[in-house]
């Protein structure tokens, strides 16, 4: 299933809200929902609301993080990433970062908050930029592949995407790795049930 919200209609925070709500039916038989959250983490500060908010569901066991991923280019917000992680207490938590060439990179002035988040908070990784840090392609992978095919007991995995969409785009025509055997698009039907994505415009909407 996927659940694609405009920017003109909603926001980051309603579609933290709506998955809440739809996990207390979905989700009634599992302790915590299984999460992945691709963000951007950049232009404007819904994002570190939206994972603060994941942090905070997942302290009260309603979500499980398996991972979380960068989808723009910069400098700045995978080490911003990784200290907000740090700050909650989940610094160990898988974290990647596009390494496609053709992602988005945002003008300087809008990673502002980004930039100093990451110089001034302590971090986990010993990463100096995001070179350093790992391909989110395959920490998906990895994550995905390390959960349960969906069936009748196991609802699958949910993935929030917020900001660009090159992560979702990258983690659907990858192939087979050391993680796992199949291409992306057999991991993905095979593990996620839910895509929920904020997208400014998609398919002309």
């Amino acid at each position: 299933m996927i659940i694609v919200f405009t920017m003109k209609i909603s926001s980051t925070m309603r579609i933290l809200i709506f998955l809440l709500l739809l996990g207390q039916a979905t989700y009634a038989d599992i302790s915590a929902i299984p999460v992945i959250f691709d963000t951007d983490l950049a232009t404007d500060c819904d994002d570190a609301g939206a994972l603060a908010m994941l942090h905070g569901w997942a302290k009260t066991g309603h979500v499980n993080l398996l991972a979380m991923g960068i989808n723009t280019i910069n400098p700045y917000t995978i080490l911003c990433l990784d200290a907000l992680n740090t700050w909650y207490g989940r610094g160990t938590l898988p974290i990647g970062v596009t390494k496609n060439p053709d992602a988005y990179t945002p003008p300087s002035r809008r990673v502002r908050y980004a930039r100093q988040i990451s110089e001034e908070y302590p971090q986990t990784n010993p990463w100096n930029c995001p070179d350093d840090a790992p391909n989110v392609v395959s920490i998906y992978r990895e994550a995905l592949a390390a959960q349960p095919d969906i069936d009748v007991h196991n609802p699958g995995v949910v993935i929030i995407s917020v900001g660009m969409l090159t992560n979702m785009q990258d983690l659907l025509q990858s192939g087979p790795c050391e993680h796992s055997g199949l291409k992306g698009m057999e991991l993905v039907q095979n593990k996620v049930r839910l895509w929920v994505c904020m997208g400014g415009a998609i398919c002309g909407w």
